[in-house]
């Protein structure tokens, strides 16, 4: 039997395979990470057997369906000659090499300008886009927790965003900024959705990344450069869906606030 000693879970069988079969698709749990034809992805049974086989068939992120052929099995791993049991592990390996192979960075780029006003609610784009330094929108709201807080972007507004070409993981941002008027903190964040295109329904957006300000090494806000960063996030975006880099005060004073965005994205290589 081989031994993997750095693997990522990516799925988990949900449908026991016969003994003996060397094609077919392998019923797995919503698949984690986008997958391509050729690649090769490990089955590790709970009876610790592993398989290497190899993909017939593009996998985007939720796939629940894995086809694949055995002919290119690795020398010291078994063809599949026993069932593969239900909750079987689906895996890659993972370590730095494996991951530079299939993945790579982009980066999206925004400055925003905005009056934070004394509601602390997060402010977002022109209508004129993003990249318009104006940020004159507020969004209603200023929750700044994670995967939970939520605006609604009226139909009027669902156009400005950065609109992702390709499913993709979300990373983060990190970035520098400025209070023009005082000693106070402020944060930046960035919100994705789903536009309604061509109704007039809004458009529900969920906090993904967040990041208060920090001054260190120095001893204040006003009118000094701050830097901001939340790189830890792994949330998976689809084609088509928007992202909105958006700033927010975080007292109840109407400071003049700046933050220029680098949004980072991890795609799967072609």
């Amino acid at each position: 039997m081989s031994v993997l000693p750095l693997y990522k879970e990516i799925a988990r069988v949900t449908t026991e395979v016969p003994a003996g079969a060397t094609t077919g698709v392998l019923d797995i749990s919503a698949l984690t990470l986008p997958l391509k034809t050729g690649d090769f992805v490990f089955i590790r049974t709970p009876q610790r057997q592993t398989y290497r086989i190899q993909l017939i068939a593009d996998l985007g992120i939720g796939s629940a369906g894995l086809r694949y052929d055995t002919a290119a099995s690795g020398v010291g791993l078994p063809e599949l000659l026993m069932p593969i049991p239900i909750d079987s592990t689906v895996m890659l390996p993972d370590n730095e090499e494996a991951l530079l192979a299939r993945t790579s960075y982009q980066y999206l780029n925004a400055t925003g300008k905005a009056n934070a006003g004394t509601n602390q609610n997060w402010k977002f784009g022109h209508l004129y886009g993003v990249q318009f330094y104006n940020w004159n929108q507020d969004s209603g709201d200023n929750g700044v927790t994670v995967d939970t807080s939520t605006v609604a972007i009226d139909r009027g507004y669902q156009h400005i965003g950065f609109r992702v070409p390709f499913d993709c993981e979300l990373v983060g941002f990190t970035g520098s900024g400025k209070n023009s008027n005082g000693d106070r903190d402020f944060a930046g964040g960035l919100y994705v959705g789903t536009p309604q295109w061509g109704t007039l329904t809004d458009m529900t957006m969920t906090l993904r990344a967040y990041s208060s300000a920090s001054y260190a090494p120095g001893t204040a806000y006003t009118a000094r450069a701050a830097k901001f960063e939340d790189l830890t996030r792994s949330h998976s975006i689809s084609a088509g869906d928007v992202i909105y880099p958006m700033i927010k005060g975080l007292t109840a004073s109407n400071d003049t606030l700046i933050i220029n965005f680098t949004i980072v994205l991890k795609t799967v290589k072609a």
